[in-house]
């Protein structure tokens, strides 16, 4: 009877270990960017530009 409370609370342990560790991985990454017009310049756009303006 002392084995099977011993190995039970040592599953319970390790399973409340693997998922604080996996909440805490996965948080920070899945989160949204704020949005502005300078998150273009990761996409390879120039936010100072215009698009209504035309050179010429």
């Amino acid at each position: 009877m002392k084995s099977l409370l011993l190995t039970a609370f040592a599953i319970f342990l390790i399973g409340y270990a693997i998922s604080m560790i996996n909440k805490g991985s996965s948080s920070s990454r899945y989160e949204r960017k704020p949005k502005d017009k300078w998150n273009k310049l990761n996409e390879g756009d120039d936010p100072t530009e215009n698009p209504d303006e035309i050179y010429g």
